[in-house]
């Protein structure tokens, strides 16, 4: 087992994975078990396999500019925990914040980063979607569509989805809503 342990202060590692392979022609990156977590150890992606498709001629990295290009990318058996804040931002850089690296301090001009998947499948999956006042969430997902990440700006585009169930819960219902919709304010599917 091949583990990352990137916090050495007693938090939880931010990436596992058991294994990887590395494929040349074709091109192909494959992570077996892979296991991403955030600061408190909540799981936000636990996948049996992920498989990334990189295209070598637009990815690129110049100093402090990160261009990450996969035309194709496969997520199978997995478990994706999103979650929002108050102020309606996906907390996608919870995991990442305030970790500790043994990296100089030194200022240095902002990161500038892009990502971009025109195509990315999900397969056989769980899926939560979490706001602090509702949550949503699917299990035995399967979804295709795209995605991409320029600086603090991202966008996901679904072109289908199907789950075997899906759920709508309301966190803390008021009371005039739980009166109104009786046993449905608490949960509703």
């Amino acid at each position: 087992l091949i583990q990352t342990e990137i916090d050495q202060k007693g938090h939880p590692g931010l990436v596992s994975f058991e294994r990887l392979d590395w494929s040349l022609f074709p091109l192909k990156l494959t992570i077996h078990g892979l296991h991403l977590r955030d600061r408190e150890g909540q799981t936000c992606l636990q996948a049996k396999r992920v498989t990334v498709t990189p295209n070598t001629d637009e990815s690129h990295r110049e100093k402090r500019d990160i261009s990450v290009v996969a035309p194709k990318v496969v997520i199978e058996d997995f478990a994706l925990n999103l979650r929002w804040n108050q102020h309606g931002k996906l907390e996608l850089s919870e995991a990442f914040r305030t970790r500790s690296f043994d990296w100089k301090k030194t200022k240095r001009a902002p990161l500038k980063l892009r990502i971009d998947t025109p195509v990315i499948v999900l397969k056989n999956g769980d899926l939560a979607l979490n706001w602090p006042t509702f949550a949503l969430s699917f299990t035995d997902l399967n979804t295709r569509g795209t995605l991409s990440l320029i600086q603090k700006d991202l966008a996901i585009e679904i072109d289908s989805l199907t789950a075997q169930n899906s759920t709508f819960e309301i966190m803390h219902p008021s009371p005039a809503l739980q009166k109104r919709l009786g046993p449905l304010a608490a949960k509703s599917t």
